[in-house]
């Protein structure tokens, strides 16, 4: 899954996934404007996600926020947690470590 408000992002993320030959990507990825939309996939997805790659700062629903309720939802679930990586052009250590704090792996 790759969440971003910017769809050029989202463009250089599956052109990306496409150059590392992930089997069956066009039907296998799900790309999503914000996190509100990225749960709602999550939640009505007939098979967990193992790889989600969110930038952190999106209107409507945060990478942040994004984090915290993918964590929870999983886990509510008890189903493996997927790996979880932070994007955002913020380098401050703030951002980082806040990243981190919500559960990102990256």
């Amino acid at each position: 899954m790759v969440v971003d408000d910017e769809a050029y992002n989202c463009e250089v993320l599956r052109t990306m996934l496409r150059a590392l030959e992930v089997p069956n990507l066009e039907e296998r990825l799900t790309v999503c404007i914000n996190g509100r939309e990225a749960m709602k996939a999550i939640k009505t997805n007939d098979r967990p996600y193992r790889v989600i790659l969110t930038d952190l700062s999106m209107p409507v629903m945060d990478g942040y926020q994004l984090i915290s309720r993918v964590r929870r939802h999983y886990e509510s679930n008890e189903q493996q947690q997927p790996i979880i990586a932070a994007l955002t052009g913020h380098t401050e250590e703030e951002f980082v470590n806040l990243a981190f704090s919500k559960g990102a792996d990256q």
